[in-house]
């Protein structure tokens, strides 16, 4: 797999915990003011794009007539920053999407950020977003989900139904069963082994892996 991180504007507190999911990047793509996170974590870009609203002018300036592609967008545009980034990933073929500084204060891009990755996994990519006390990714079949450094994890249907769902390796197992995106019982699972296997015939699911003791 091709790896391609993707600097959002969102909330980043810990530099040096996210910096093991950039160091392997085959590309890096700052959106925006994503481009001040990168910054701060030392981390070059390959390109920034969007309508430069958020971005520091004198970071953008510093990076004119360098190496670093700049694509800039008119504001009046039908999609978000993060939308185009995800995009130029899946138009230059890479298959594996890193999204940090996704969520953040304005709840509306960070739900849409949220369903971005739905459009990552139907581009047959992979696709994730990462936080210092979770990991989210979309699935529509069969995954293998590693504990890691988590202890919680939750099975959100954004599909009406996720059907035929069965868990192996979580304390609430589940046999070929339903969830239901206007209910609650998949949230907060837990990891009783290092790998939980989820599969289902029909829906699709946002997995999101966490920790109990951060809020």
């Amino acid at each position: 797999m091709t790896k391609c991180v993707i600097f959002l504007a969102g909330e980043i507190y810990d530099y040096t915990y996210m910096k093991k999911y950039v160091t392997d990047a085959d590309m890096i793509i700052c959106a925006d003011g994503g481009t001040t996170h990168a910054k701060r974590m030392g981390i070059e870009p390959d390109i920034i794009l969007g309508d430069m609203d958020s971005i520091d002018p004198t970071i953008l300036e510093s990076y004119r007539n360098t190496s670093v592609e700049i694509l800039e967008f008119n504001i009046d545009k039908d999609k978000t920053d993060s939308h185009l980034a995800i995009g130029l990933a899946l138009e230059r073929k890479y298959d594996d999407i890193v999204i940090i500084g996704a969520i953040g204060t304005l709840p509306d891009h960070s739900v849409t950020n949220i369903m971005l990755l739905e459009y990552i996994m139907k581009a047959k990519a992979y696709g994730r977003i990462i936080t210092e006390n979770s990991e989210m990714t979309v699935s529509d079949g069969k995954l293998e989900i590693t504990a890691d450094d988590f202890d919680r994890i939750s099975l959100i249907p954004l599909s009406d139904e996720v059907t035929g769902i069965t868990t192996i390796g979580l304390k609430f197992s589940l046999c070929n069963d339903t969830l239901y995106r206007t209910g609650s019982r998949g949230t907060s699972n837990s990891f009783i082994s290092d790998k939980a296997k989820i599969e289902f015939d029909q829906g699709v699911l946002l997995v999101i892996k966490a920790r109990c003791e951060k809020t």
